[in-house]
């Protein structure tokens, strides 16, 4: 075993001594929780990042007077506002969801080299979705990717809202978050899992 296979083996147990309790599955059966851990972290980033996304998508000013003057709302010159401080909170409660979701993809791809013999086969099965495993790494891998995507457009709009005093958003701004909306509402349906 070369010294570079060793130093793979050694970062690969720490990953595995790392990840295993984001799949339930601690040391102490005692202390198990049972199942994965991403599930029962996705909801607080999943509300956050839609509000930020559907605010960011409204242009405030074209809202009707009637609408703007209701006592059911608060007041539009706040959305700005709401939708700002709602990205930064769905950005840092995305993190648990991004560390737990790696976890569990970390522990199917480790998994499935055991069963297969390489990584090669793993991606190509993954790639081609050969089968059931195949499939459900691939579903996985779009799964994340298009998570960041959406929390790349979310923190790009809290980027330019710091910019402005009133937390306003450029119209591409506006367009980049209609588009992320149903991206995001996609990746938490069932269908994609």
């Amino acid at each position: 075993m070369s010294k570079t296979d060793k130093v793979i083996d050694t970062a690969d147990k720490a990953m595995d001594q790392a990840t295993r309790p984001l799949m339930g599955q601690a040391g102490d059966p005692d202390h198990a929780v049972g199942h994965p851990l991403h599930p029962a972290t996705v909801h607080w980033p999943i509300a956050f990042l839609s509000t930020n996304l559907t605010i960011g998508a409204i242009p405030v000013s074209s809202i009707p007077s009637a609408i703007a003057n209701s006592r059911w709302f608060p007041p539009f010159s706040a959305f700005p506002a709401i939708a700002h401080y709602a990205g930064i909170a769905g950005l840092a409660f995305s993190l648990p969801s991004i560390i737990t979701g790696f976890g569990e993809e970390y522990q199917m791809i480790r998994n499935q080299i055991k069963s297969k013999g390489s990584l090669s086969t793993v991606v190509r099965d993954a790639w081609q979705q050969n089968d059931k495993d195949g499939v459900k790494l691939y579903m996985t891998s779009k799964h994340a990717s298009l998570n960041t995507a959406v929390a790349g457009i979310v923190a790009w709009n809290v980027y330019h809202s710091l910019s402005s005093s009133q937390h306003l958003l450029p119209r591409y701004n506006m367009l980049a978050s209609a588009l992320a909306i149903p991206i995001l509402f996609y990746c938490t349906s069932r269908r994609l899992m």
